[in-house]
């Protein structure tokens, strides 16, 4: 492999939701999850202005299930380890939380 790059990725910690078996797409804790994780407010979620709101019903929730589905597939997936140097490319324009740093992720 001639380059390993990431693109603002951290691994993500397992904390039991949304990927519990009765999640579903659309249940009203998964789409505060989905909100919260794009950096919208929940509670403003229901004005028909809202940017996940414009979406409509069906899009809206083909968001929360791909939401669910990646974090479903994250508590189960463990990689390999890569022995090289690894470029990350971090996004940081507008960011509210404080940096989690490349050591959250371990060894690489």
């Amino acid at each position: 492999m001639a380059a390993l790059v990431l693109m603002d990725g951290y691994p993500s910690v397992p904390t039991g939701s949304p990927t519990e078996a009765d999640a579903s797409p659309g249940d009203p804790g998964t789409v505060r999850e989905v909100f919260e994780s794009l950096g919208h407010d929940p509670a403003a979620a229901a004005a028909p202005d809202s940017p996940l709101a414009l979406l409509g019903e069906g899009k809206l929730e083909a968001v929360t299930r791909v939401f669910t589905d990646n974090a479903r597939m994250l508590d189960v997936f463990t990689p390999g380890v890569f022995d090289g140097s690894v470029l990350l490319i971090e996004a940081t324009k507008g960011r509210r939380t404080p940096h989690r740093g490349p050591r959250r992720g371990g060894p690489m």
